[in-house]
């Protein structure tokens, strides 16, 4: 079976780099199957039939069961589409290309129309600052789309300096109480993609918002990937919530 799980990952590794080059967290894949090509030739030769061997059996398990309950925490938030007036819509950044949008981002902004279809007074916060390889600040590649596909330019706020999913909170919630008379219980539609908004929330939360989830579909070849990283990346963020 392990050998059969790394010539997967070392398929997967490869349709990732050819869908694209730069991705994130593809290289994990390259170490799935150095470790089950690892795993067959213990298990072909009985090593783990000592006590150290049970040992790292049992924890290899608790960490298997701790990964698969983070997994479904993650794919079941990704379902949930709350479209309950809010107070603000904030629709998170994703990479772009000198000044086009990601395919991970249209969804995102695809689904801010959507919701704002429905309900068109609520003013959307995008958030997003400038990086790598991008010409101008994902805010303004994301309200450049919105417009163009008849969203009003007035409803439509900036967040310009975040580069993480923790300053896009930290940023917008500034925004957000500057222009409230409330400060306290601010309630936001969250938009992401499926596989980011679990962690998404959290952080959200923890930044003092209240959080009601609108999530955008994934990219289909990348959302295994992504499913995957995000179970590390919130292991990450406790310990750094816990920790700081």
């Amino acid at each position: 079976m392990f050998v059969y799980i790394g010539w997967f990952a070392i398929i997967y590794y490869c349709i990732l780099k050819i869908f694209n080059f730069r991705i994130a967290f593809a290289g994990f894949w390259l170490i799935v199957a150095i470790l089950s090509y690892i795993t067959h030739w213990i298990l072909k030769n009985n090593l783990l039939e000592n006590s150290w061997g049970k040992i790292l059996t049992a924890l290899v398990s608790i960490g298997l069961i701790i990964f698969f309950v983070l997994e479904g925490l993650i794919i079941y938030t990704g379902t949930i589409e709350d479209n309950r007036i809010t107070d603000y819509v904030l629709v998170l950044g994703a990479g772009i290309n000198k000044e086009q949008i990601s395919k991970s981002l249209r969804f995102r902004l695809d689904k801010a129309i959507e919701y704002n279809k429905i309900h068109d007074n609520i003013p959307i916060i995008v958030s997003g600052g400038m990086g790598k390889d991008e010409d101008i600040t994902e805010a303004l590649a994301m309200k450049r789309y919105l417009v163009s596909n008849g969203v009003d330019e007035n409803n439509i706020i900036m967040e310009e300096k975040s580069t993480n999913t923790y300053e896009n909170f930290k940023f917008s919630k500034i925004i957000m109480e500057n222009k409230s008379k409330e400060k306290d219980n601010i309630s936001v539609t969250l938009i992401t993609n499926r596989f980011h908004m679990f962690r998404a929330k959290y952080i959200g939360i923890n930044t003092g918002l209240k959080i009601y989830c609108y999530s955008a579909k994934n990219e289909i070849v990348t959302s295994l990937n992504f499913y995957v990283r995000e179970s590390f990346a919130y292991i990450k963020e406790l310990i750094y919530h816990y920790i700081k």
